[in-house]
């Protein structure tokens, strides 16, 4: 499949909007200027005669109640006012919840709706033309995959499918497994959660491209107000202060990879999609229109190197086996650093043995705490090795097993986990 040179649509707000802050409670619902941005990028890629008496489904970013993580609630305001202003039927805000959040922190949308205050936007309208809706809330339908690589159908909302313009309203971050989290990644939570969780290491690229383009978004709508650099929901704010829009989502991510000053062939879902012929991936036969990426770069975002392995002032010795997935390090990685940050958790902690992937090496002797890591390495002989060694002992209490793959639970979970072995509770 060929495609002309695709224009995305790039607009950089004044230096007076008032930038984002980690508190939801202390941002602002809508924004005047940010609504007036977002209308002029969206204009060129959803013209408003598409837009009359239709019913519209924006799919925002809303997957943890974490305000820098998810989508500023200014910026789904602008794509309603657009879509209200152009005669849309209806404007309907869904999402769903990641993997991780529902399993390791335990929480549903609508909590992660209020606390991200969506509901106060929708309830500002003050219309029954505006809702506010979980992703599944009227069922799902299994729909063809077409060229897929990894699935030939999949269990898809309703919603979308109902809907008669789709607009995916991702926020611009750094990921850790997938590099970029924009356009293509933001309908990972249109897969059900199965198949999210089966996907989620070494395919996860071509599974987020088959999902994506199964029901492919009529336009993506981009928050790059703050992305987020270092990790997709705890890392650090970069005041970028643009929106930009457009109809093929190759594209968008590929100029969005240029924002964060990556080279958009870094990012697997860019290039495996320029390769399956789902969009164009060569930055020179994309047109950006309005602003220029010159214009709004500041340098390359911080991302998380994998190779790490030491996060002082953790005392850590690696046993890492065969097929490590980058899901499983990923999470890993995270929780580790997060125990890392809490001085008295690590300080208490000691020597700390980290067994994962495919039959880690188990050596004779082992001081300390063990901590067996995701479902190759609970499901390895070098497990039942460290369980009878840690029973003989009457040590069972520093052997701390977390299954999964990848080890979602280790993202929000590991800190609780390390403090019960201090305890000597079971975990």
């Amino acid at each position: 499949m060929s495609f002309v040179s695709p224009a995305i649509h790039l607009r950089r707000l004044p230096a007076s909007v008032p930038q984002r802050s980690a508190d939801a409670a202390a941002n602002p619902l809508r924004d005047a200027a940010v609504s007036a941005a977002v209308a002029e990028v969206l204009a060129p890629a959803l013209a408003p005669d598409r837009l009359r008496g239709a019913a519209v489904i924006v799919k925002v970013n809303a997957f943890m109640a974490h305000a820098p993580a998810t989508t500023d609630p200014r910026v789904a305001a602008g794509a309603i006012d657009y879509c209200l202003a152009a005669g849309a039927r209806s404007v309907t805000i869904a999402e769903d919840v990641s993997i991780s959040s529902c399993i390791g922190r335990g929480t549903d949308i609508e909590q992660s709706f209020r606390q991200l205050r969506f509901d106060e936007l929708v309830a500002s309208y003050e219309s029954s033309r505006v809702r506010l809706s979980p992703l599944r809330a009227e069922g799902t339908a299994v729909i063809p995959v077409p060229h897929g690589q990894m699935m030939t159908s999949v269990d898809y909302p309703l919603l979308p499918l109902m809907s008669d313009v789709f607009i995916n309203l991702p926020v611009l971050k750094y990921h850790r497994q997938a590099n970029m989290s924009c356009a293509v990644k933001s309908t990972w939570s249109m897969a059900p959660l199965p198949v999210r969780m089966a996907n989620h290491c070494n395919t996860l690229a071509d599974a987020l491209l088959d999902v994506h383009f199964a029901r492919k978004p009529d336009v993506t709508l981009v928050d790059a107000l703050a992305p987020l650099e270092h990790d997709h929901a705890y890392g650090q704010m970069v005041p970028l202060g643009c929106v930009l829009a457009g109809t093929d989502s190759i594209a968008v991510d590929t100029v969005g990879a240029l924002l964060m000053g990556f080279d958009p062939a870094w990012i697997d879902t860019i290039r495996l999609g320029g390769a399956r012929g789902l969009g164009v991936a060569d930055p020179d036969r994309i047109i950006v229109e309005g602003d220029q990426v010159a214009d709004v770069f500041q340098r390359r975002f911080a991302i998380f190197d994998m190779d790490t392995r030491d996060f002082p002032p953790l005392q850590l010795t690696w046993h890492t086996g065969r097929s490590t997935g980058p899901g499983c390090l990923a999470y890993l990685c995270t929780g580790l650093e997060a125990i890392a940050k809490d001085e008295a958790l690590a300080g208490a902690l000691g020597p700390i043995h980290v067994f994962v992937g495919i039959d880690p090496p188990i050596p004779d002797t082992i001081d300390g705490l063990c901590l067996v890591v995701g479902h190759c390495a609970v499901a390895s002989e070098a497990y039942r090795v460290l369980s009878n060694r840690k029973y003989l002992a009457q040590d069972l209490k520093r052997l701390i097993t977390v299954p999964g793959c990848p080890p979602m639970a280790l993202r929000s979970q590991a800190a609780p986990l390390l403090r019960q072995a201090i305890a000597g509770k079971p975990h």
